[in-house]
């Protein structure tokens, strides 16, 4: 993971569950990515992968994972 993770040049969003373990290993990750522009975000609350973001999946964290994935693509230029 680590090694294709030092080739990722564009922007990057991590998140994970809000375990420890799996905390620091999103951040060992990001901290080999060379892109500029990346962040890490640590839920609140949440359930494994996409899912977090579905109402019906993490009922008390989707509206707060959606905000932090909005406002890291609001941080991004404009391709027009």
């Amino acid at each position: 993971m680590h090694r294709a993770a030092a080739k990722i040049r564009v922007p990057v969003f991590i998140d994970s569950a809000a375990d420890p373990q799996e905390i620091a290993a999103a951040k060992s990750i990001l901290a080999v990515i060379p892109a500029k522009v990346k962040k890490q975000y640590v839920p609140r609350a949440g359930v494994h992968g996409s899912s977090t973001l579905r109402v019906d999946r993490d009922p008390t964290g989707s509206e707060y994972n959606w905000n932090a994935v909005t406002r890291f693509l609001r941080t991004l230029p404009s391709r027009k």
